[in-house]
């Protein structure tokens, strides 16, 4: 064989070898942009649970109870504007479902007892509620 045969043999058995293209995307900026989502989704946790943690705990107020006593009243809460209503007054609207009821107490305390129908949201979680909460008729919530 002569040189420039040889060459040219050994020149295209290297580009034989050469690796085919990759099409999917590179793995390295991929993990990147990933790690960032990660941290910032971390992070903007963490800052919802501290401000959470900061924040002053929702004020109480109590409602009249079944048997028409009123509850001890929160020194610290004006309730004066607070509409008021009487356990047979909210029965009859009950029944033609004129309102909606809301059980603000602690699960434990649902669970052994509750208005029929009463949806069950604990103060706690209340404030986040809000905007799922029936528009079209009156809320009653009530704690004893």
């Amino acid at each position: 064989m002569d040189c420039a045969r040889r060459r040219f043999l050994v020149k295209s058995s290297c580009m034989a070898r050469k690796p085919p293209s990759r099409s999917s995307p590179p793995v390295l900026p991929v993990m990147i942009v990933g790690g960032l989502v990660v941290v910032t989704l971390l992070t903007v946790s963490l800052r919802r649970m501290a401000s959470s943690r900061n924040a002053p705990p929702p004020t109480q107020t109590s409602a009249t109870a079944t048997t028409g006593t009123a509850a001890a009243e929160p020194q610290s809460a004006d309730i004066s504007g607070v509409a008021r209503i009487k356990p047979e007054e909210l029965r009859d609207k009950i029944a033609r479902n004129e309102v909606t009821v809301i059980d603000v107490r602690d699960s434990q305390s649902f669970l052994n007892s509750h208005i029929p129908g009463a949806l069950h949201i604990p103060m706690t979680r209340l404030d986040g509620e809000v905007p799922y909460l029936p528009k079209d008729k009156p809320i009653v919530t009530y704690c004893t």
